[in-house]
């Protein structure tokens, strides 16, 4: 099985909320959206992941629920910076149903707060 793949069925395996909760504010739609500060940073997931648990522990603890999302996002951020959208792009080309689904978490009534939550993980996460 290919990263690509695997990083597709991880995914859809672990369900739209918490991919969603990390990467909705961002994602690209047709719709103009707040950018997703994680996307452009040069951090590790690693570093991610540490900054989350301490900046946005609601959030951590929805994600350490879910393993294979965790692998995911991994793979996802093991890749540069300038091919994060264009993996994303085509899960969501792909995917036309949960891209729906994420497209409604962005826009969601948690969607500010998250997106805060979010710039700052991508500003700390070089902290760690």
């Amino acid at each position: 099985m290919t990263t690509t793949a695997r990083t597709r069925g991880a995914l859809l395996a672990a369900g739209a909320a918490v991919t969603a909760a990390l990467l909705a504010p961002g994602l690209a739609s047709a719709d103009p959206a707040p950018s997703n500060p994680l996307l452009d940073s040069t951090c590790s997931f690693a570093q991610i992941d540490a900054a989350l648990q301490q900046t946005a522990p609601k959030l951590a603890a929805r994600l350490d629920k879910h393993p294979r999302a965790e692998a995911a996002l991994t793979d996802l951020f093991n890749r540069p910076a300038d091919q994060r959208q264009q993996a994303i792009d085509q899960f969501r080309a792909e995917h036309p149903k949960l891209a729906a689904r994420l497209d409604a978490a962005r826009t969601g009534p948690h969607a500010d707060r998250i997106h805060a939550e979010l710039a700052t993980v991508a500003d700390t996460c070089h902290d760690h």
